[in-house]
């Protein structure tokens, strides 16, 4: 009741879906230059990378591969903030009616 209660929620801007693929683009960027500046612990190779699809060594491509996981990635994450801010548009804009059960 008191979700139907309150009121009106503002709803997200367009402009706000590109801003979401924003962070984890940087955060690739950041992980693909440090990585040739820490050695491995586990095997001793002189470079490191959090996760093996940002390897160019181990995907095939090399950093062409890389980059495209990379934008796949961007893709799905900018797919998924336009079905958010799509969803809460649709439910912004419908008037809500209040029913009392009592």
């Amino acid at each position: 009741m008191a979700i139907r209660a309150s009121p009106k929620r503002r709803v997200l801007p367009w402009s706000t879906v590109p801003i979401a693929a924003i962070f984890p683009v940087v955060w690739a960027f950041y992980a693909l230059v440090r990585a040739n500046m820490i050695i491995a612990p586990a095997t001793g190779d002189p470079w490191w990378y959090p996760y093996p699809f940002l390897d160019p060594h181990q995907v095939p491509g090399g950093y062409l591969g890389v980059s495209g996981y990379i934008i796949g990635i961007a893709v799905a994450i900018i797919g998924v903030a336009a079905l958010v801010v799509w969803v809460g548009r649709r439910r912004g804009s419908t008037p809500q009616v209040l029913h009392d059960s009592i």
